[in-house]
């Protein structure tokens, strides 16, 4: 029976559809791209958008094969189940109970994704690992629904992590990402996040780490210590700062104010010169002026983050922001376009600040002729000439590169030998 795998949102969710994966292709499930048997889709919630992509894809899949099976999980059909249901598919299982789809399925008695623990993964299409070491939040954001739905923060056992980053290790990952819901509160019986990064550092075979995001209040001197005495982490930090106006991060329930992102962004540059800062910014938050906005702006232009992630405000029931008295729609989108602008302005100055400089990078596929791509241990994205894999070069292996030229769009790179 071929099954399409279909996965919206982060990377924990990238994360627990390749532990399932697993289990259904030792089940003799084949996997295909294109018209299939089965569908797997595994939904995200997190704005309007997501939610509406999510229905999108389960009508895809009815167009594409109206007599195929289409299971449907994630985070979307655990609070908003009703919105499935009208799609009529065959399973709708809750995001609190994915663990149980193999055993619904008749696949398996139990997979222990309760724990998240997947020693099973192999690389499907991926040059970089995820490892879930976390789930789950404690934080009360007023316009986020997510500990709605994943509950409060849990952590995974460090010598769980250990042992599958070593098991992926051994298939040949050289980048491996660690990931969770709000990976800055990880913390099993006293081991908190510094903790198990030291223990990570360790592993001898160990290429990379990279942390795929933490809140601004778990970026603390010591990590960032960590972080610049070491290679095995890269000196990338994704931080969801939201906004530049302390009236908004209030409104958001935010627990620091602006003034603390910005000491915050001074000490990682102080301590890691050419640390990369990727970061999220909401725009059109209700109540949202346009002293506010212009103080997000300035936000940026001071961090200059290599990415910006720019989101229009997205409201979501069971929130108190849901509440809020909305902004004009267009006075969002225009807002919008500028901070995505300004973004692109601020990432073509870090990029430009690291021309000439050398880095490595996990080779991926890239869609133009000739040029293959991957990121530098600051997150930057270079396009490499050569085809992919370039030179016979595996495609998981720390290839050496410097960066030849940086142009608004584009950062390019020459292999070095």
């Amino acid at each position: 029976m071929k099954i399409k795998f279909i996965t919206l949102g982060c990377k924990v969710n990238q994360y627990e559809t390749q532990s399932l994966r697993e289990i259904f292709l030792a089940k003799g499930f084949e996997e295909t791209f294109a018209k299939a048997d089965f569908y797997f889709i595994n939904t995200c919630s997190v704005t309007h958008s997501a939610d509406r992509k999510s229905i999108k894809y389960i009508r895809k899949a009815k167009r594409e094969n109206p007599q195929a099976k289409i299971l449907v999980t994630g985070c979307l059909a655990e609070k908003d189940k009703e919105l499935i249901e009208k799609e009529k598919v065959d399973y709708i299982v809750p995001q609190s109970q994915k663990y149980k789809i193999p055993s619904i399925l008749n696949l398996e008695n139990k997979l222990n994704l309760e724990n998240n623990l997947s020693l099973k993964i192999t690389d499907f299409y991926l040059n970089r690992a995820f490892v879930k070491i976390q789930d789950g939040c404690d934080n009360f954001c007023s316009f986020c629904k997510i500990r709605l739905i994943r509950g409060k923060s849990k952590s995974r056992p460090a010598e769980e992590v250990v042992r599958e980053v070593k098991f992926l290790l051994e298939k040949g990952f050289k980048e491996i990402v660690l990931c969770g819901i709000n990976l800055g509160s990880y913390n099993y019986q006293g081991k908190d996040l510094i903790s198990l990064l030291k223990l990570l550092v360790k592993i001898k075979s160990l290429g990379r780490l990279r942390l795929s995001s933490i809140e601004p209040q778990y970026v603390s001197k010591e990590l960032l210590n960590l972080i610049s005495s070491t290679e095995k982490i890269c000196p990338h930090l994704h931080i969801p700062f939201q906004s530049g106006s302390d009236k908004i991060l209030k409104l958001m329930n935010k627990k620091v104010k602006s003034s603390f992102y910005r000491e915050l962004v001074s000490k990682i540059k102080k301590i890691i010169p050419d640390c990369g800062i990727s970061a999220d910014f909401i725009i059109g938050f209700p109540y949202e002026e346009e002293d506010d906005f212009k103080k997000t702006i300035r936000l940026i232009e001071e961090i200059n983050p290599v990415r910006s992630h720019i989101f229009p405000y997205s409201e979501r029931r069971q929130t108190p922001s849901f509440k809020f008295p909305k902004i004009s729609s267009r006075i969002v989108r225009e807002r919008k376009e500028i901070a995505i602008q300004v973004g692109e302005e601020a990432s073509f100055r870090f990029r430009k600040s690291q021309e000439k400089k050398r880095f490595k990078v996990v080779l991926e596929e890239n869609p133009k002729k000739g040029y293959s791509r991957g990121y530098t241990e600051n997150y930057i994205r270079v396009l490499l000439k050569g085809a992919f894999p370039s030179k016979g070069i595996c495609s998981k292996s720390l290839i050496p590169i410097v960066i030849d030229k940086v142009t608004s769009k584009i950062t390019y790179a020459r292999l070095l030998k």
